[in-house]
């Protein structure tokens, strides 16, 4: 049994077997099972000992080495008698009895309470004990200290000693100053006493950051990309040690690491970042064109991360220009020079949202398409919608050209390849090929076929001297654009009769004369 702070063991005296009894032996079971006697304070062969048939052992033997015996162990023992013949062999171990109880075990230093801990107080939280760190006693009270930013040179109370108490926190509100340090200890008491103070634990008057303000967000000029600045929140007494910046996608939100790390040196002292347009087009936000950009940011320092800013952000997303239509051939092209023009992208979306800045043509020099050779607007810019080509221009030859647009944000996609022939209008028929002959009761009408300037023949036309000076076109007798002969056999007959009616109304004996114009893919030729 336990009295006060010892444990009594007692046994009653065995058989003597006829001869006087002259000691005991009293033997307890330590923490590693050995049996240990206790000669200081149970020499069961000291007579008084011998009388009572019992001894008592403090419980700080019994805690302390060799028995190591933690609160709430049942303490075993065994005992044995001798006589002048010797010793009798040991008792049986008891199965109940007393269990060792102390004061409190020594507590864990008290936390700090982060959701409660601010700026202008202090929240501590410990644990409370229970068996067998309570000391094998029910707690009667905590009772908190603390140093009152005296680095630990005094010590005051906060609860718990001159009036128990034992809830597990304490909230100081008084006395103390933003961002300075204060120490705590913590002590449990039971029915035997106070235990010892609990490790000794720090907690600042400070707390996380306050919410960052909105995030400012504008388009850098240079590179097209958006410039993110971050206003400083209250760091609330802890310097800040990191940001995190999230952009907006769809439901989600995600940082964009590689430009705006948010914990890197750069971004912590510069509070801005650059984000380029690019890596909003890509995963994980695959933004598109015109979609709202919205940033938000937060700040952390040794407490953890303050509040989130609220989404911020009136910038939309830009691209790289549309794929521009297709060259065509312009005015002027010949055998010997290309010209070539294309419309340019007029329109917001067009433009990818910002302002061209070069058009890139290519051609292909009349590889088929095999390969491609740049021509204007990839070193130097240009902003010219069309181009002559005069280098390397073969007569008839075909060539394939391109065309791409350029903006802050790169090259959009080159247009369908155009192909454009070295070739025009035919020549001006001469008029020295000219030919009237009358021929039964017509008018052979007869010239030399152009020069087709590279590209085949495919009408005539025929226009014929009126009595009055003008010039109609005889398109039944002479059609060349429909009757093979006409093409072929540049000469048409036309009957005498159709030359002395109207629109004509020719005189007999009047002479026949006439022009002829000729035309290919390209057009038109010159009038003879």
């Amino acid at each position: 049994m336990q009295v006060n702070e010892n444990i009594e063991i007692r046994w009653t005296a065995p058989l003597n077997n006829y001869e006087s009894l002259d000691a005991y032996r009293v033997a307890v079971e330590s923490s590693s099972a050995t049996f240990i006697e206790d000669l200081t304070n149970c020499d069961a062969s000291a007579p008084d000992i011998m009388a009572e048939l019992r001894c008592r052992i403090p419980v700080a033997v019994l805690v302390a080495a060799p028995f190591t015996l933690p609160p709430g162990t049942t303490v075993v023992a065994k005992v044995q008698a001798r006589n002048a013949r010797g010793w009798g062999p040991f008792s049986e171990e008891n199965t109940a009895g007393a269990v060792v109880i102390t004061e409190p075990l020594q507590m864990p230093a008290p936390l700090r309470d982060s959701d409660a801990t601010t700026t202008t107080q202090i929240k501590v939280d410990w644990e409370a004990l229970a068996p067998p760190e309570d000391g094998m006693s029910p707690v009667l009270t905590y009772n908190l200290e603390w140093d009152g930013g005296s680095d630990g040179e005094t010590w005051a109370e906060v609860v718990g000693e001159t009036t128990d108490y034992l809830l597990t926190h304490f909230t100081v509100s008084s006395g103390t100053a933003p961002g300075e340090s204060y120490r705590f200890r913590v002590r449990a008491r039971n029915s035997l006493g106070w235990g010892e103070w609990s490790p000794v634990a720090t907690v600042k008057a400070a707390t996380r950051p306050a919410q960052t303000p909105a995030v400012a967000t504008e388009l850098d000029p240079a590179t097209g990309g958006v410039r993110a600045t971050i206003t400083a929140p209250n760091d609330n007494s802890e310097p800040i040690t990191a940001y995190r910046l999230e952009i907006a996608h769809g439901a989600s939100w995600s940082e964009e690491l590689a430009s705006c790390d948010g914990g890197g040196a750069q971004v912590l002292a510069d509070l801005t970042c650059l984000i380029p347009m690019s890596a909003l087009l890509a995963a994980p936000f695959e933004l598109v064109y015109a979609d709202l950009i919205q940033v938000r940011a937060q700040a952390a320092n040794a407490y953890g991360w303050g509040d989130l800013s609220d989404p911020a952000g009136a910038l939309t997303v830009r691209t790289t220009p549309a794929t521009v239509t297709a060259p065509v051939r312009a005015a002027g092209t010949t055998t010997t020079l290309l010209r070539l023009e294309w419309a340019a992208l007029l329109s917001a979306s067009d433009r990818g949202g910002a302002a061209i800045t070069s058009y890139n043509v290519q051609w292909d020099a009349g590889t088929g398409g095999a390969s491609w050779t740049h021509l204007q607007g990839l070193g130097a810019p240009a902003l010219a919608t069309s181009i002559s080509i005069t280098s390397e221009v073969v007569p008839g030859e075909a060539y394939q050209v391109r065309v791409r647009a350029q903006n802050v944000y790169g090259f959009g996609d080159f247009s369908a390849a155009a192909t454009i022939s070295a070739a025009e209008e035919p020549a001006q028929v001469a008029q020295e090929t000219l030919s009237s002959v009358v021929s039964g009761v017509g008018v052979v009408l007869s010239w030399t076929a152009p020069d087709p300037n590279y590209d085949p023949l495919a009408a005539y036309r025929v226009l014929i001297r009126q009595s009055d000076g003008d010039f109609s076109e005889e398109a039944i007798y002479c059609d060349g654009a429909t009757d093979a002969a006409v093409l072929a056999d540049a000469a048409c007959t036309v009957p005498m009769a159709v030359l002395a009616a109207a629109p004509y109304s020719l005189a007999q004996g009047a002479q026949v004369i006439f022009t002829v114009a000729s035309q290919n893919t390209f057009g038109w030729s010159l009038t003879s």
